[in-house]
């Protein structure tokens, strides 16, 4: 099996996914140009998973259709991943 390259196409796409904090990754490639301060780059990777957390629970407990309320268990578990957001996030930013 042969794969053509088109020349139009663009180079970002064929790069396989690598983890945001790899030597390679997206964060670190930012980083390198030194748009901001490393410590944001940093944060960006608790940000993201907390953040996928969040909605994922989120979705979960809200899947279906129509007027829903939402119960202890999903504020509990929210907070859980809001604590551990700041808890990683204040770590990251103490050991600067």
């Amino acid at each position: 099996m042969r794969v053509v390259v088109d020349e139009d196409f663009p180079a970002w796409v064929t790069v396989l996914p690598v983890p945001p904090t790899a030597p390679d990754g997206p964060v670190v490639l930012v980083a390198d140009q030194e748009l901001l301060d490393p410590i944001w780059y940093r944060l960006t990777l608790p940000f993201v998973a907390c953040g996928v957390a969040a909605a994922t629970v989120g979705a979960w407990f809200h899947g279906e259709k129509g007027k829903q309320q939402t119960s202890v268990l999903e504020w509990m578990l929210l907070s859980v991943i809001g604590v551990i957001w700041l808890t990683l996030s204040a770590g990251i930013w103490v050991a600067r």
